[in-house]
């Protein structure tokens, strides 16, 4: 049971809503038309301070928010496993810029993980397919990411972002090698997908591994010069083995 106040606000953010120092296991779940009202974070799943999240043979259909369509996990980690992502949307955002000039984007992220010494992500048999967004996973944060054996499948993604953005920000500190970040995809199909496939930012630092991926048929924006981007990384060792680039279009395989 919850009170007025509390329900009201897990049913303003669409689905279940996690307390801090929490922790949320959802098996067998599904969430359909999930949708924040109120900042627009997390259409299904929003956990702010939740140890760990950790969803289970669940399917998000239809959600949208600003930011985190179907999950939003801020300071915790979180651990996705035979889950699927389907025709959920980032919805637009209007923002006031400097000049004072109104803008007007698409939000970020089917699925947000970020946080400073927490969020890590692991990623396992999950397949994200026809999601509409400037980005489908997000990851802002000092840990390490695994994604294995899954799908990304015909997502349309907007402005430069791609299919998976690593850490974009962190407040613009430079990071110390005690938090030195790896990131691995093993296994796992790009395919059918309207843009950039992987981005890395500044402040990356750590491994950056691609091992037995496919990457098919994709096609990038005409300013997008590949379908990996790694983009002021020092320090990363990056390996890529037993993968295949075929028939994408754009200018380059790895840029």
């Amino acid at each position: 049971d919850h009170e007025p106040g509390i329900l009201q606000f897990l049913l303003e953010r669409g689905g279940v809503a996690a307390a801090a120092d929490s922790r949320l296991v959802c098996e067998r779940v599904g969430f359909v038309g999930c949708t924040s009202k109120i900042d627009g974070e997390g259409g299904a799943i929003y956990a702010l301070g939740a140890a760990e999240v950790r969803l289970t043979a669940s399917n998000f259909t239809n959600c949208a928010a600003k930011k985190g369509a179907a999950v939003y996990v801020k300071g915790g980690d979180a651990t996705l496993t035979d889950c699927s992502f389907e025709s959920s949307s980032v919805v637009y955002i209007t923002e006031r810029t400097a000049e004072g000039e109104l803008k007007t984007k698409r939000g970020e992220g089917v699925v947000i993980v970020e946080g400073d010494n927490t969020g890590q992500l692991t990623i396992d048999a999950c397949r994200f397919e026809r999601n509409l967004g400037s980005s489908i996973v997000r990851i802002r944060s000092q840990r390490s990411a695994v994604i294995r054996n899954s799908v990304f499948f015909e997502n349309n993604l907007e402005r430069f972002d791609g299919a998976f953005i690593l850490p974009l920000e962190n407040r613009n500190e430079i990071l110390s090698v005690a938090y030195t970040q790896h990131v691995t995809f093993v296994d796992t199909r790009f395919e059918l997908n309207r843009g950039v496939a992987i981005v890395a930012f500044q402040l990356f630092v750590g491994s950056f591994t691609i091992e037995g991926c496919d990457f098919i048929h994709n096609t990038m924006f005409e300013h997008q010069d590949g379908l990996v981007l790694i983009k002021q990384v020092p320090m990363t060792n990056i390996t890529v083995s037993r993968s295949t680039f075929k028939n994408n279009s754009g200018s380059k395989a790895l840029g």
